[in-house]
C-alpha cells in the first residue's frame, strides 16, 4: 500500500505500511506508517523512518494499525497533500461485514523537505469515529475513500460499501467534519450500483468528474467486479 507524493523541490516521498510480527486483521493490512524519501529520482532511498498516525478506538496496539491507503494523496486548493485510508477494527474477524471506519491525514510541511520523523500532519476528521456506514447494531462499513475537490472549494469523497451502491459524502472545511455518507445517484433518482469494490472519482476539469463503478451486484458482497463503467458528473 505505497504511495509517493513529491515536494515541490522534487523529493520522493515513498509512504508505506512497514510489516510486523504482530498480525491483526490481515498480513497485508497490519503494520507501522512508514516513509523513505529520494533526493535522485529513486535511484537511491534514505533509512526508513516510523511515522505516527492517529491511534482510535479500533486500534488495539497503537501504531501497530490495520490501515489500507489505495489512492494517491492529491494536492488541493490550499497546496497541501490530502491522503484518506481505510481502518479495520482490529478485533474484527467477521469478514462478511468488516468492521471500518475512514480518516483522512494532510500533510502540512512536505514541501519544506523536511524528514519524515519531522513531518507535521493534521489528522481528520475531527471526529475520533471517522467517516462510517452503520451496519447492523454497532458496527460500520465504510473503506476505500476516494477525493476530490469542487468548483467551490468542497471536498467530494466516495467511498466503498456493503450496500449494493456507491455512497458519497462531502465537506464544506477540507476535511475537519464531513456529511452523514448516502448513496450516490443518477439524475433519475436511482442508486448507481455496486458491489464492495473500489468506486473512485476524479476530476477532469473544472466542473467535469468520473466515477468508475460496475452497475452490478450478486449474492456476493464483493463481486462482480466486471464489466467497469464509468459516469460523467457535472457541477
Amino acid at each position: 500500500w505505497a504511495f509517493p507524493p513529491v515536494s515541490k523541490s522534487g523529493r520522493i516521498y515513498l509512504f508505506y505500511y512497514r510489516e510486523v510480527e504482530v498480525v491483526e486483521f490481515d498480513r497485508q493490512i497490519t503494520g507501522i506508517f512508514s516513509c523513505v524519501y529520494s533526493d535522485d529520482f529513486g535511484d537511491t532511498w534514505s533509512e526508513s523512518y516510523d511515522v505516527p498516525l492517529r491511534v482510535t478506538p479500533f486500534d488495539r496496539h497503537g501504531q501497530v494499525q490495520d490501515n489500507c491507503c489505495y489512492q494517491i494523496p492529491r494536492r488541493f486548493a490550499d497546496g497541501k497533500y490530502l491522503f484518506g485510508y481505510s481502518k479495520y477494527t482490529n478485533l474484527s474477524k467477521d469478514y462478511e461485514r468488516q468492521d471500518s471506519h475512514i480518516y483522512f491525514a494532510r500533510l502540512e510541511n512536505l514541501d519544506e523537505d523536511p524528514l519524515p520523523c519531522n513531518l507535521k500532519i493534521t489528522h481528520l476528521p475531527d471526529d475520533e469515529m471517522g467517516i462510517t456506514v452503520p451496519e447492523g447494531e454497532n458496527g460500520s462499513c465504510a473503506q476505500e475513500p476516494s477525493i476530490a475537490q469542487l468548483p467551490d472549494g468542497r471536498l467530494i469523497c466516495t467511498l466503498r460499501n456493503i450496500r449494493g451502491s456507491v455512497y458519497y459524502t462531502v465537506s464544506d472545511d477540507m476535511g475537519h467534519t464531513w456529511r452523514q455518507p448516502e448513496a450516490m445517484c443518477f439524475d433519475d433518482g436511482s442508486p448507481i450500483v455496486h458491489p464492495l469494490s473500489p468506486c473512485p472519482i476524479y476530476r477532469l476539469e473544472e466542473n467535469k468528474y468520473v466515477l468508475l463503478f460496475h452497475g452490478v451486484v450478486s449474492d456476493s458482497i464483493w463481486y462482480p467486479r466486471n464489466p467497469i463503467r464509468k459516469v460523467y458528473g457535472y457541477f
